[in-house]
């Protein structure tokens, strides 16, 4: 059976869900600064995290291609 996802994996994906979705994505597709550097804050975290790394790393993938595909 699964283990439950750690903290530091949840509060990611909290991120991970606000980034993806309306109106934070649309400030990311439009260039807005702020919305960057949470982006950028998050998929540091992910990158970083130590604990839960298959699931850290499916995340990482996610935020990682939204970084790549509006990077100016």
């Amino acid at each position: 059976m699964p283990t439950a996802p750690a903290p530091a994996t949840r509060l990611r994906l909290a991120e991970c869900l606000e980034l993806v979705s309306s109106p934070l994505v649309d400030q990311v597709m439009d260039g807005d600064a702020d919305a960057w550097q949470r982006l950028r804050a998050t998929e540091h975290a992910l990158r970083e995290q130590q604990d839960d790394r298959p699931r850290a790393e499916i995340l990482h993938g996610a935020i990682s291609r939204l970084i790549e595909d509006y990077e100016a």
